[in-house]
């Protein structure tokens, strides 16, 4: 049984990336590559979601992920959370 709504998944994703990366993520579709983001920053953000969340993430492949809604998409159809 999952532990977190969709609504909030996203809220505490999006809490973790604006205080980590000192950026606004009204737009969950920007492109990672468009703002910049390179390998190093990708994982920077798995590590701050696993801290946010407080679960390990390793095994869900984030860093396939091109932007913040399909991060958000693939941790809410885990069964981590």
């Amino acid at each position: 049984m999952k532990s977190m709504n969709r609504q909030d998944l996203e809220k505490t994703i999006v809490l973790a990336y604006e205080k980590e990366f000192g950026a606004s993520a009204m737009n969950l579709d920007a492109d990672f590559n468009a703002l910049g983001f390179n390998s190093l920053q990708r994982v920077r953000l798995l590590f701050v979601l696993e801290e946010a969340l407080n679960v390990d993430l390793a095994d869900l492949n984030l860093h396939e992920c091109h932007n913040l809604r399909e991060v958000i998409d693939r941790l809410d159809q885990s069964p981590t959370l």
